[in-house]
């Protein structure tokens, strides 16, 4: 799991999210092809999006800080990880509200 906006929040969070995923699934799709080529096995990751308020704890010390997020938010962008066609990147609304008109994207219509 990726948290954009912890520590310092940013404006273009769901963006930057949206980015990182499509640089996920190049680099994936890279060593994938690779690896299909070596072992004969289709390796393909789903990525999950969602935007909204979350609890964070910071776990760490001086020298290290990790972030533990919980809530709605987290549980939904999981989700959208376990419905997404694998090789995919699917948003969940609140992410699709943030950065439409930004990225392209092709409604899929409500999911079960």
């Amino acid at each position: 799991m990726a948290l954009f906006g912890a520590p310092i929040a940013h404006e273009d969070h769901a963006l930057r999210a949206c980015y990182a995923a499509l640089a996920m699934q190049a680099a994936m799709q890279a060593y994938a092809d690779d690896v299909r080529r070596a072992h004969g096995l289709a390796l393909r990751i789903r990525v999950g999006l969602n935007s909204g308020e979350v609890v964070v704890r910071a776990i760490g010390n001086d020298l290290h800080m990790d972030y533990s997020a919980v809530g709605q938010t987290t549980h939904l962008a999981a989700r959208m990880e376990q419905l997404a066609a694998p090789g995919s990147i699917m948003l969940a609304a609140p992410t699709l509200r943030l950065v439409e008109g930004l990225v392209r994207v092709n409604a899929l219509g409500p999911i079960n």
